[in-house]
């Protein structure tokens, strides 16, 4: 067996057995398989605890490997890289209006309040009520703001 190479040896060795019996054609297709099986799939990338800590790491282990694998790398997509860089143009730019000049000034759209909004300003609403009645401010004034509070806060 040839170190290193594992299953596509076996396998190898499994063919030139039977070299021997095979046409040319057929030997030459099976060399070719055994070629593409035992291509590795990418670099090995170990896992290795040293001294009480997880190592990840290209080179084999010096303490214990815990694991071991191949590392395939994804193929580049060249149209999505061409696509994040038109994002990437356009957003060194800036802003643009509709007929593609940049904007300086953005116009705020009406944007409804948010309730924390409503309620906070209820309750300022009725503190200046409060302090402007003084101490003429009776029951019916206070249930009243304490209702609309009550109602905006919900």
């Amino acid at each position: 067996m040839i170190a290193g190479c594992g299953d596509a040896a076996i396998l190898s060795a499994w063919v030139l057995r039977g070299l021997n019996k095979a046409s040319g054609v057929h030997t030459l297709s099976c060399l070719l398989l055994i070629a593409a099986v035992a291509a590795p799939a990418g670099p090995a990338v170990y896992k290795c605890a040293t001294g009480g800590a997880v190592v990840y790491q290209s080179e084999p282990c010096i303490g214990r490997e815990l694991k071991r694998w191949r590392a395939t790398p994804e193929a580049v997509d060249a149209a999505a890289l061409a696509r994040l860089e038109v994002l990437r143009e356009q957003l060194r730019q800036g802003p643009r209006g509709r007929n593609g000049a940049a904007t300086r000034n953005l116009r705020r759209q009406a944007v409804a309040p948010r309730p924390q909004d409503v309620c906070e300003r209820t309750r300022v609403a009725r503190d200046k009520a409060y302090a402007k009645a003084g101490l003429k401010r009776d029951f019916a004034m206070s249930s009243g703001w304490d209702n609309r509070v009550q109602q905006a806060c919900r």
